[in-house]
């Protein structure tokens, strides 16, 4: 147990030591001390130094309204040698704008959440396949609004390959002649937005594409 602890179990101890009257003007102002100083070992020595003044005329059998003729005076002037306790505005300030920045940090999550289950963004469209040089082709696409990157896979004898991605609008691919190449592209999921339908195109490289 630490000191303030300790001393403030003692103190409660002495305040049963009291007499009726001391007792009942003590608890008063224990209350009052408690809630208004610091909680700490300096302000549980001075309520025991008023309960000890208390005792010494409960002990001599002195009348309590007859030594203490102003109970409310009397209270007051001990409490004055207490240490107040304040409440820092800073700190309090500073819980508030926490307080309020979870709230808005949880709400701001809820509603993207539920705008990403909502809304998708939009199908790429106007998809074109382009030869370039040999067996190279370019795929390219229209912009979908507020996509900064789109994904590319292919299709080709059954077998589906890796996905690319690419902030521009078209993406280079080296291909086999005579096979059958069917090409998806799609915007993929964010924080704000669900994954949109996915567009696909087929093409043949072959000696006629130009």
């Amino acid at each position: 147990m630490n000191r303030y602890k300790q001393l403030k179990k003692e103190n409660d101890q002495l305040l049963n030591t009291l007499g009726d009257s001391y007792q009942r003007l003590a608890t008063i102002y224990i209350k009052k001390a408690r809630g208004f100083a610091v909680k700490n070992e300096d302000t549980e020595v001075k309520v025991r130094d008023t309960l000890y003044l208390l005792k010494k005329h409960s002990d001599e059998g002195a009348i309590c309204s007859v030594v203490i003729k102003n109970e409310s005076e009397f209270i007051e002037e001990r409490i004055k040698l207490l240490s107040k306790q304040y409440k820092d505005p800073d700190m309090i300030k500073g819980a508030i704008i926490l307080a309020v920045l979870v709230i808005l940090s949880i709400g701001w999550v809820a509603v993207s959440k539920y705008l990403s289950r909502q809304v998708h963004f939009e199908k790429p469209t106007a998809l074109k396949i382009s030869k370039v040089e040999n067996n190279k082709v370019t795929l390219s696409w229209n912009a979908v609004m507020y996509a900064k990157e789109y994904s590319i896979y292919y299709e080709v004898d059954g077998e589906t390959s890796s996905t690319y991605y690419t902030e521009k609008l078209e993406f280079t691919f080296t291909l086999e002649e005579n096979k059958v190449y069917t090409f998806y592209v799609y915007v993929g999921e964010n924080d704000l937005f669900g994954k949109s339908e996915t567009s696909s195109i087929s093409y043949t490289l072959n000696d006629g594409n130009v």
